[in-house]
Order: C-alpha cells, then structure tokens, then sequence
C-alpha cells in the first residue's frame, strides 16, 4: 500500500514538473529546426522586387535572350503580381545577400508567363557597384540555364 502512494506522490511530482517545464518553454521564442542551415532569414525589403531598375535590368535580360537565343520577337511590356518570396541574409558562410522574387510578366504576344528573378546585392560591376540581377521567363530557358522551370531562382 506504501509502495502505491509513493508512486502516486512521484506521479504527481512529475506532472508538476512538466507544466512548470510546458510554461517556462512557452514564453522562449521559436527558432528555426534546421540549425545545419543558419538562422532563419530575417525581414528584409519587400519593395526590392519593385524596384524600376531591377525590373528594367529583367526586361533587358529577356530581349538580350530573345534576340541571340529564342529569336521568336517577344518582349516583355509590363508585370503583375510581384511577389517576394524568399530572402537570404549575408552571414559569414554567405558574404552574398539575395532577394528573391516571382512576378507574371505579360509578353507582347498577349501572353503571361511566370518569371523568377534573383537581386544579389553588391554584387554589380566590380562586385561593389550596383546589384546583379539573374532572371528566368519559364518554359523560355530552352538550354536550362537555371534549370528546369527556373528552378535554382525559386
């Protein structure tokens, strides 16, 4: 009979323990699961994908392409529904920051096409001036240059 009280008290004593633990952990903020890959990315300017000289340096890109690879006359006249869709910090492993982002590009050929875009910052002439801007119209990368659909700009 002993024995059975002494395992409720302990019982008792151990849930005791786990609300304490459960309430002490609440209050800690969250943090990324995959500690292999660094912090989570941090806030960073969404208004970078709308950026005229981003898009302008995109639209150069597509009519640089067009002209000396898919010579089918398109062009791009304008974007909808840009979106930031990912962001990577400079850290000390990664001396590059990047923004990433997706936008419908509207082609003179009354068509949409998905395009990713990639701003490296700092990363322009000389590695100082100005940013780089890597693009990719999908399904009009024909030599996969960024892999299939774009994929390593996503």
């Amino acid at each position: 009979m002993q024995i059975v009280q002494e395992f409720a008290s302990m019982k008792s004593v151990a849930t005791c323990a786990l609300a304490l633990l459960t309430v002490a952990t609440a209050s800690i903020p969250a943090s990324a699961a995959d500690y292999l890959m660094g912090p989570a990315a941090v806030a960073a300017p969404v208004t970078i994908c709308n950026e005229h000289k981003v898009l302008t340096r995109v639209v150069e890109r597509f009519d640089y392409a067009d002209a000396n690879l898919l010579k089918r006359g398109l062009s791009i006249n304008d974007f909808s529904n840009i979106t930031y869709t990912r962001y990577e910090p400079r850290t000390e492993r990664n001396l590059i920051e990047r923004h990433y982002c997706r936008a419908t590009a509207n082609l003179n050929d009354n068509t949409t096409r998905t395009t990713w875009y990639l701003i490296e910052t700092d990363m322009g002439f000389a590695g100082a001036i100005g940013d780089n801007v890597e693009s990719c119209v999908a399904g009009l990368d024909p030599l996969y240059v960024y892999g299939a659909t774009c994929a390593s700009l996503r």
